[in-house]
């Protein structure tokens, strides 16, 4: 769709934005759980499934990595 290999589009991607395709996906998932996070009554569950996890526990799990607490505790502050 791009018009480029796999390759060239990572490295252009790299050199953009300072992270690949697929952490780039992960960063704006993770960035739209928070807002709903904070601007929504849903359950987390919900949240997850509505951001593309599957499993609450991998959300939790790299929602962590990423913001530095849980989301009920994100959600909490």
């Amino acid at each position: 769709l791009a018009a480029m290999s796999e390759k060239h589009f990572r490295r252009l991607c790299q050199q953009s934005l300072g992270r690949s395709p697929a952490q780039h996906v992960t960063a704006l998932r993770l960035q739209r759980a928070a807002l709903l996070l904070t601007a929504t009554n849903d359950k987390v569950e919900s949240i997850a499934r509505d951001v593309g996890y599957r499993s609450l526990f991998t959300f939790s799990h790299t929602f962590k990595r990423f913001t530095g607490s849980r989301p009920s505790e994100y959600r909490k502050r």
